[in-house]
């Protein structure tokens, strides 16, 4: 066994003096100054040793790779005077150019350089309709009429996010709530809303999921505090029939949740069954992962659906047949971007 030599310098923060190693016994990997290609880090100590081990690579800066040469290796390049002097005066005519204007969005200043998240906007032109709109600003637009009527004329939108009546009972003066009107409801009005939209996210009340088309998936609005009873007790959740692929999955960003909790109280605004901004902001972000995607809600009742879509900078159109809620959406979307 080797005899072990005393160390000198018992201070473990100070460096230990060790005995110079050959060549033979130690190599370092080369070190290069180019970027780390994986992380970017740029520095002396960014190191390769791609010729031992088929191309990866460990930058200190802080990035640990198994890609293979082709992908992530390469050999720093030399430039020449030429291109020197060429990359020189470009620099001095990018800096001598005026720069963008700010674009402006809701008072919000954004110039390009700031790498901040976009803002919602509120400058859109008018939108193609096929009827004159009730109510028309900024992207977002009401139309008066019955669904099954204006559906067919409208092209094919990114979400349609809905609410129909429910069968219950409900006071409305253009609509009987009884079951029988919701099952024909269901049956004329249906195929028009599904083939209107890549995505559909509909709220049908609990009990009502089954007398629709079997969904993709059913997503869940949890509401702990809830009081309204049903058949087994407090009613405590409430289904939302999705129709399509999850647009996330669909652009390759990954899973989210398919379940809310929220026990907000929808706000009395003169509709009997109005539904909450931070449940209906969920499921517009959930339907929608694009900030150009386009928004449709056939039963459009008080504008919640446009009301959220104007806060979050998405183009929407709203379907109502009563024109009593045609004014009380008007107004919501006349008072301002709703605080989200």
């Amino acid at each position: 066994m080797a005899k072990l030599k005393p160390i000198g310098n018992l201070n473990l923060f100070e460096p230990q003096v060790v005995e110079e190693q050959t060549k033979a016994e130690h190599s370092s990997p080369p070190k290069i100054k180019d970027p780390c290609p994986r992380c970017g880090a740029r520095s002396a100590t960014t190191k390769r040793n791609a010729l031992e081990t088929g191309g990866s690579h460990y930058c200190l800066g802080g990035c640990l790779s198994e890609d293979r040469t082709d992908a992530f290796y390469f050999t720093p390049k030399v430039e020449s005077f030429d291109e020197a002097a060429a990359r020189e005066e470009a620099k001095k005519i990018i800096a001598s150019e005026e720069p963008e204007p700010p674009i402006i969005f809701d008072e919000i200043v954004v110039t390009e350089m700031t790498k901040e998240p976009m803002p919602r906007a509120s400058k859109f032109g008018k939108l193609d309709l096929p009827i004159k709109p009730y109510f028309e600003e900024n992207g977002i637009a009401i139309l008066h009429g019955d669904n099954r009527e204006i559906l067919p004329q409208l092209g094919i939108y990114d979400l349609i996010l809905t609410d129909p009546p429910y069968g219950v009972g409900l006071e409305y003066s253009a609509w009987k709530d009884t079951q029988s009107n919701l099952k024909e409801l269901i049956k004329t009005s249906f195929p028009l809303i599904r083939r209107s939209a890549t995505v559909l996210l509909l709220t049908p009340g609990n009990g009502n999921q089954y007398k629709y088309p079997e969904p993709d998936w059913t997503l869940a609005w949890v509401v702990p505090a809830a009081v309204t009873r049903g058949a087994w007790g407090f009613c405590s959740w409430q289904p939302v029939l999705a129709y399509g692929k999850d647009p996330y999955l669909r652009e390759g960003e990954g899973a989210r949740p398919d379940i809310i909790i929220c026990n907000e109280a929808s706000d009395v605004n003169g509709h009997p069954c109005p539904k909450p901004d931070t449940v209906w902001k969920w499921l517009v972000k959930r339907g929608a992962s694009r900030a150009t995607d386009d928004i449709l809600d056939p039963f459009l009742g008080s504008g919640t659906t446009l009301v959220v879509a104007k806060a979050l900078g998405h183009r929407a159109v709203g379907i109502e047949i009563e024109e009593k809620y045609c004014e009380i959406a008007a107004k919501r979307l006349s008072q301002g971007v709703l605080s989200l």
